[in-house]
């Protein structure tokens, strides 16, 4: 489990809205991934923390791509990588 922090450094409010389906996260394994987030205006210096959960359902690396649409001009893409053990 880890936080993935937004924050606004800019001016001006700024709109986030996360762009991804569950079902088809990280190399077709939605279910090894959660991602508590739901869209939000940041305020200038606001910061909002969204909580990312990995629990593989198998071993070997999983990685996740969680693409986040700003202000609906343009989508940044965060990366994660995580990898199962066996048990």
């Amino acid at each position: 489990v880890k936080a993935l922090r937004l924050r606004n450094e800019d001016t001006q409010p700024i709109s986030v809205d996360p762009r991804w389906d569950p079902s088809t996260v990280g190399s077709g394994a939605g279910s090894d991934w959660q991602v508590d987030c739901a869209p939000a205006v940041l305020q200038p210096g606001e910061s909002k923390e969204w909580v990312v959960t990995f629990r593989p359902r198998a071993a070997g690396p999983c990685a996740l791509t969680l693409p986040i649409e700003v202000n609906g001009l343009y989508t940044v893409n965060v990366e994660a990588k995580g990898e199962g053990s066996p048990l």
